[in-house]
């Protein structure tokens, strides 16, 4: 087994941060993690996952998106653990072929675990640790009967579970378990700075958000609207200003999410305009800042909005479009001045319509992009494999040069394609 300081360096990190090292000291067999989101609890989940060594081991996530990502780190700081993902928007069979092979970890959203342990490809008894990522978000969600279930249908050794709000009635619901509750909640403040703008009339707000998106061009920007039509409006003036953005929210399809959350990762795109859908269970880095375009629904849901920025230690900003009469209890900071310093990729993600099922790995592709097309290594920015198609995110500059080459090509005798995604 690998000692702690190996996992923490092979995830890409020189250290662990306070939260982590404050949980390691206290978590129980059975314990329930109160911590900000972004905070780094899913490092600190899995490396106390493998210290344990009880294994298999079950991740619920609230979100199929929030579950691909865990996956990622999955792999990524446990790389000899076999993983499987499950979750809707693709083939039930084919994750009961990877559940054929017993995988090691398998990450499942709520529906689609109650799919397989009906269909009895998944065996609650036969699994020996749980991790329960962002149960607040699971109960907002509706999923608190099927969460607790599963807890309830078996003889768990270890419960690890995280929550970014306060559960009052949950340890005393599964008393049996013994639970210990870490309560890091105040440890790790965002530093945010909050500003309003006032909109005199509503038919000149989306030119204001225009003008402000226009003068801070550098920064990476969430706008947190109300509503999916607000975003398309706000999305289709954006282009038509010739300024680009990734949209999101819950009226389009997965796939179109699932572009939307790597392009504005991968850096593709400096702006994502999203609905609510956003404000949790996406790991989004480094956000600049945060625009209240239209307000949130309730108090939770602004301090979610907010704690998208301001994340690991950095300095963030959130920004609040609202009527003259409309009274923040918030400190209000002067000014807002575009940061000039700053100076993002200027990135192109690319589509590919071959993925886990044609048997392709991430050294394939970067293999592939640098031998045979002669691209360097440190121009691409990612790769992210799914079940039958891939992402290829790469400088734009380089990508100009190689357009030809990349439009046709073949790998591992398959004959693809790449498409820009816009």
């Amino acid at each position: 087994m690998k000692h702690r300081e190996q996992l923490i360096l092979q995830a890409g990190f020189s250290g662990a941060n306070n939260i982590q090292k404050l949980y390691w000291e206290a978590a129980s067999a059975f314990s329930i993690l109160l911590a900000p989101t972004g905070s780094g609890k899913t490092l600190a989940f899995l490396v106390r996952a493998e210290e344990a060594g009880a294994f298999p081991l079950l991740i619920i996530s609230p979100t199929r998106e929030l579950a691909l990502q865990l996956v990622q780190n999955c792999r990524k700081i446990l790389p000899e653990r076999t993983v499987a993902a499950c979750y809707g928007g693709h083939s039930v069979e084919n994750e009961e072929n990877q559940l054929k092979n017993n995988p090691q970890i398998v990450v499942a959203t709520p529906g689609r675990l109650a799919d397989h342990t009906e269909r009895r490809t998944i065996v609650l008894k036969e699994f020996r640790q749980l991790i329960i990522d962002e149960y607040d978000k699971l109960l907002e969600l509706g999923f608190r009967e099927s969460t607790d279930a599963v807890i309830a249908a078996s003889d768990w050794q270890n419960i690890q579970l995280s929550s970014a709000t306060v559960l009052p009635d949950f340890d005393t619901k599964f008393r049996s378990f013994n639970w210990k509750t870490i309560n890091l909640l105040d440890e790790q403040q965002p530093d945010i700075d909050f500003y309003q703008l006032f909109v005199e009339d509503d038919s000149e707000k989306a030119e204001m958000l225009l003008d402000f998106l226009i003068k801070f061009r550098n920064e990476r920007v969430l706008v947190f609207c109300s509503h999916r039509e607000a975003c398309e409006r706000i999305s289709d003036r954006l282009h038509e200003a010739g300024i680009g953005s990734a949209i999101y929210h819950g009226g389009l399809r997965q796939s179109e999410r699932e572009r939307a959350f790597i392009k504005f990762n991968r850096q593709s795109e400096r702006l994502l305009v999203c609905t609510d859908l956003a404000a949790r269970g996406l790991d989004l880095p480094q956000v600049d800042i945060v625009i209240h375009y239209q307000p949130a629904k309730d108090e939770a849901t602004t301090t979610h909005r907010n704690g998208r920025t301001g994340r690991s230690g950095k300095h963030g900003n959130a920004v609040y479009f609202t009527n003259a009469d409309y009274q923040l209890s918030l400190p209000l900071a002067d000014s807002l001045k575009p940061n000039e310093t700053i100076h993002y990729p200027d990135n192109v993600t690319l589509f590919c319509k071959a993925g886990r099922k044609q048997k392709m790995r991430k050294s394939d592709f970067i293999g592939f992009l640098c031998k045979e097309i002669g691209i360097p290594g440190d121009a691409i920015c990612g790769v992210d494999i799914f079940d039958d198609h891939s992402y290829v995110t790469m400088k734009r500059s380089v990508f100009k040069k190689n357009n030809s080459e990349l439009r046709q090509f073949k790998l591992k005798k398959e004959r693809l394609q790449f498409h820009v995604c816009y």
